[in-house]
């Protein structure tokens, strides 16, 4: 996972916060990471999220797909 956010931060600039946290579990705890974007972050994820699914042929520009992400009714 951690490459995972490294990359999507690279590939489209958009911050992507963390913190380690310790879970308790049913045997031992466990020490995870978790992730989120910041209201400022949002707008930015949502245009790559809208670019990508045009580059996917979903939807033909990307004013279209951002109009379907906001309404939530993205494919």
């Amino acid at each position: 996972m951690p490459s995972t956010i490294s990359e999507l931060q690279s590939r489209y600039g958009v911050t992507i916060a963390r913190r380690t946290e310790r879970v308790e579990g049913r045997f031992s705890a466990a020490h995870v990471a978790r992730y989120w974007l910041a209201p400022t972050e949002r707008e930015a994820a949502q245009c790559a999220l809208a670019s990508e699914l045009c580059r996917a042929g979903l939807y033909r520009t990307v004013g279209e797909a951002l109009e379907a992400l906001r309404e939530g009714a993205a494919a």
